[in-house]
């Protein structure tokens, strides 16, 4: 009976002995993982601090992407304003010969082009006030 309880005793110590002798393979398995995860973690935030990088939150970035949208909105308008006085600089261009001749001398009387021309030299007149004077002006000389 003697032997039992000292079989019994020495793997109980044995098995203690290798539980615990596992647990501190794995505990210094632990701190090794924690010691590199803290060395990553500060080369990180010096990188951080050294690069300046600032993190944006959600409204941050909203913020930004409607700024842009304004100023390509902005953009588009002053371009699409420039082509829209363009081209009625360009019709005033092409038809200035024919509405200052039919305010200098009067229409044919030859209908319908006398109709169609008093049309077309009032509308040229009220195309000239949408364009700036700088433009008007040039148009005139």
């Amino acid at each position: 009976m003697n032997n039992v309880i000292v079989i019994i005793s020495l793997t109980l110590a044995g098995s203690f002995a290798i539980a615990y002798l596992t647990t501190l393979f794995r505990i210094n398995k632990i701190n090794k993982s924690f010691t590199k995860l803290l060395i990553s973690h500060k080369s990180l935030q010096d990188f951080i601090d050294s690069n300046n990088v600032e993190f944006k939150n959600e409204s941050d970035i909203h913020k930004e992407n409607f700024i842009k949208f304004l100023s390509d909105s902005r953009d588009w308008a002053y371009e699409y304003i420039e082509d829209v006085q363009k081209s009625i600089d360009n019709i005033i261009e092409k038809t200035a010969h024919t509405v200052k001749y039919h305010k200098d001398f009067g229409s044919l009387e030859i209908e319908p082009y006398a109709t169609q021309i008093t049309i077309l030299a009032d509308a040229i007149e009220e195309l000239k006030t949408l364009l700036p004077e700088k433009i008007d002006k040039e148009i005139q000389q």
